[in-house]
């Protein structure tokens, strides 16, 4: 539990990794969640979300409780719903940030009537005795704010994900005026976004991404597939502004990509869409040359829009040779052999692929590289320091950064720990309860069950089958079966060898045998035999039938 008279910092997702953001900020007893993001796992056993394992609010609850949205990426919000089914708290956020919300909410909580705020930037309001105060930053999706968080210790600056673009599209640049003033008071803790710590600086800003995409546009003689995150409002209207320059209509591909259509359009964002835009199954009847589509899946994820035109399955669509692909995304760390295998497969259809690495000025990042960060430092110039928002080497770097510029109490936490400060001093505890939680169809998956998936993924499985009648005779012979062991037509001898194993251990088992007892002694000396076969020992699981007589 928070203790009187300090100011703790809870990471329940987002440090130590990137994405599934998620942060407590507490003061006796008063705590803000500042944003519940949500992840995607990198294997195929079944899960399809991943998000923070929240039951420290239900374990440590506090008299005045909120979630606070600094803006609408899936990372950020896509969580609200598994938090709101287990706990009830009023939330609030920008508004495009809320309306992201309420279309997962809407989703997974239909009939949910959630306490829903929208904030402004400049306005304050309070949780208990926390004043927090939204400051609007620039990122790659509208309606983003970072927080200064007042408390009877002194104040708390939370970036949230930032970047110092000078001419963003709608106007919206960091408040470097607001953030110089809190600094001039005195910032007792900065939390600032790691995620490009890695980059010096970014050339360029969102309007020269629009030119770029343009001008690809116009040269190109065929289709062109923009692939980019569905979020990203600036590129979809860069999208829709080409398409009007080149004569073009542009598809939407992707249910995420339709949805932020939709919302931005709702809420202002995004200009002149319906004048260009015409549905996936009347592209076809459309010459090649003018034809404009925007695709989700810009790190290859299985159902997505650019993998299933790589496929070839697209219900739509089907690209061909002389097409073009501009892959306007960064690649998140731990995607490239996934995209770079969805390249591959694209050209060898004939299509020709743009990145990053052929034309750096096709995408431009929404995070922070360390120039803004060592900006962002200067504005502020924390008493203490706390990287978030990446991978262990992401925030040990941001660390260095500020150790260098001369901020000495600088901490490294991740998830499951605990940042105590006072006014004078800060330290960190373990011991907090966090972890992740894998969802199935919007139900929780157990590790347990992740485990066993893996295990029959990495090894297959073999099955004894044994029919034993009331008295624990056997009544039919033994069968054995396998499934990713090995080929069914090579199997014959082992399976063979295998039943007559099993056979020979039930003969020695008295008569009156329970199932737990007939179960070990089939399986015992088929996992040796496996072992001694094979040289490794999947799973074997025995079926005990006993029947009526």
């Amino acid at each position: 539990m928070p203790k009187p008279d300090t100011l703790s910092i809870v990471p329940l997702g987002g440090l130590g990794e990137v994405g599934m953001n998620s942060l407590c900020i507490e003061y006796g007893d008063s705590r803000i969640v500042v944003d519940t993001g949500l992840t995607f796992p990198d294997d195929q056993l079944g899960a399809e979300l991943i998000h923070p394992d929240f039951a420290y609010l239900g374990e440590c609850p506090l008299a005045h409780q909120a979630v606070v949205l600094t803006h609408g990426h899936e990372d950020h919000v896509g969580a609200l719903p598994f938090l709101l089914r287990e706990h009830e708290l009023p939330v609030h956020g920008t508004p495009y940030a809320l309306a992201m919300a309420g279309e997962r909410l809407a989703e997974h909580l239909p009939g949910l009537e959630p306490n829903l705020t929208p904030t402004r930037p400049g306005e304050t309001f309070s949780v208990g005795s926390l004043r927090i105060t939204p400051f609007r930053v620039s990122h790659s999706i509208p309606d983003c704010t970072g927080l200064v968080v007042d408390t009877p210790i002194g104040t708390l600056v939370h970036t949230a994900d930032f970047r110092i673009d000078d001419a963003p599209p709608d106007g919206e640049r960091l408040d470097q005026d607001a953030m110089a003033a809190v600094g001039e008071c005195g910032v007792r803790v900065l939390l600032s976004d790691s995620t490009n710590v890695e980059r010096e600086a970014i050339d360029g800003g969102e309007r020269s991404v629009s030119a770029c995409l343009t001008r690809h546009v116009e040269h190109a003689r065929a289709r062109v597939v923009v692939s980019m995150f569905a979020s990203n409002v600036y590129r979809l209207q860069a999208l829709v502004d080409a398409a009007r320059a080149t004569d073009r209509k542009l598809v939407l591909l992707g249910r995420s990509l339709q949805t932020h259509a939709r919302v931005a359009t709702s809420l202002g964002h995004l200009d002149g869409l319906d004048g260009v835009r015409i549905a996936p199954d009347d592209a076809g009847e459309l010459p090649r040359n003018q034809v404009l589509i925007a695709a989700t899946g810009s790190q290859g994820e299985t159902r997505a829009a650019l993998q299933r035109l790589a496929n070839g399955n697209h219900p739509a669509l089907r690209l061909e040779a002389g097409d073009e692909v501009l892959h306007s995304a960064r690649i998140i760390p731990g995607k490239e052999r996934t995209v770079y295998g969805l390249f591959d497969r694209l050209a060898r259809m004939g299509v020709h692929v743009r990145h990053r690495l052929d034309d750096p000025g096709i995408h431009v990042s929404g995070h922070a590289p360390r120039a803004d960060q060592r900006r962002m430092l200067e504005l502020t110039r924390p008493q203490t320091f706390v990287p978030i928002h990446g991978s262990r080497h992401h925030l040990v770097r941001h660390g260095e950064l500020a150790r260098g510029m001369g901020i000495a109490d600088v901490h490294i936490i991740e998830n499951g720990t605990r940042l105590v400060l006072t006014e004078t001093d800060s330290r960190v505890e373990d011991g907090i309860k966090a972890g992740r939680v894998h969802l199935q169809c919007g139900q929780p998956v157990d590790d347990i069950v992740l485990r066993d998936r893996a295990v029959l993924a990495g090894v297959g499985i073999c099955v004894i089958s044994v029919t034993v009648d009331g008295r624990g005779r056997r009544v039919t012979p033994v069968r054995a079966f396998t499934r990713g062991v090995f080929r069914e037509d090579d199997e014959g001898e082992l399976l063979d060898d295998i039943e007559e194993e099993v056979e020979e251990a039930l003969a020695g088992l008295d008569e009156g045998a329970n199932e737990e007892e007939i179960m070990d002694a089939a399986c015992r000396p088929v996992r040796r035999l496996l072992k001694r076969t094979l040289g490794f020992r999947p799973p074997v699981h025995c079926i005990v039938t006993r029947t009526g007589s």
